[in-house]
């Protein structure tokens, strides 16, 4: 019989790169939650953070041994072969949950937002983000 803490550790230890997709590096609650997630020692492998723009929040992460990718997860997926799994970050990385599911690279996706199917489209719009539609986020 093999404990839970057991397996949870062998979990840990293994192999590969594994990926986290922020939309932004901004000073935000949201990279906050990641951040408190690679600090718990989720991983303790080669992490990589791509996000399309550089920010504040890049050092922090930096602090704990991440790799900060600035560029296009397509770029950075052809120069790092071993991405066993990938942490999503808010809804606005539909279209990276939908690159990534293309690819089979299995991906947690953190949301924090709630809203209905009538309000995407509003929200989305909003923000004025050519990657998203209300069907990219159905989708993913």
């Amino acid at each position: 019989k093999v404990c839970a803490f057991a397996y949870t550790a062998a979990m840990v230890h293994n192999y590969g790169t594994v990926l986290v997709c922020p939309q932004n590096l901004a000073v935000s609650g949201a990279n906050q939650v990641l951040h408190n997630i690679v600090a718990g020692n989720f991983y303790r492998g080669n992490i990589v953070l791509v996000c399309p723009a550089g920010g504040p929040f890049a050092p922090k992460f930096q602090e704990l041994g991440v790799s900060v990718r600035i560029g296009r997860l397509e770029d950075v997926l052809l120069a790092i072969r071993d991405v066993r799994f990938a942490i999503c970050n808010t809804i606005m990385t539909a279209h990276v949950v939908n690159l990534l599911s293309a690819r089979g690279i299995p991906c947690a996706w953190v949301l924090h937002e709630w809203w209905t199917k009538e309000m995407i489209p509003e929200e989305l719009g909003k923000r004025n983000d050519k990657n998203l539609t209300a069907q990219t986020v159905s989708e993913a």
